[in-house]
């Protein structure tokens, strides 16, 4: 990575909105947003309730403020009764696995949050 180059910081968030691991990954977003680090969030298995509009994620909704890029398993949603994106909060993006790939391929570094 070039000096000019923003560094660029995955976070992969496997459990639901109350778990203190998935609460740990959003504040641990938020201060790499602060320090002027890319961050992309993951969201997978059960974190995918996270980015629900009935869930309401206020910190969610900061994240993309300050910047963050927030995808979601599209295969994970469908398998929770969740079939289009309308259920998502705006800024979030519904992905397929190859999608997940290729964010990981271009990442510095993925730090994983949740056990499946």
């Amino acid at each position: 990575m070039n000096k000019s180059e923003k560094q660029k910081i995955d976070i992969m968030v496997f459990n639901g909105p109350e778990n203190i691991l998935t609460k740990n990954a959003l504040l641990n977003a938020d201060s790499l947003l602060t320090s002027n680090v890319g961050v992309v969030i993951i969201l997978r298995e059960d974190g995918v309730f996270c980015a629900l509009k009935e869930v309401e994620s206020e910190s969610l909704n900061e994240l993309i403020n300050l910047g963050a890029e927030v995808l979601v398993c599209g295969i994970c949603l469908d398998a929770r009764g969740y079939p289009s994106d309308e259920f998502l909060v705006e800024g979030v993006k519904r992905c397929c696995m190859q999608d997940i790939t290729n964010v990981i391929k271009e990442a510095d570094k993925v730090l994983v949050f949740g056990c499946s």
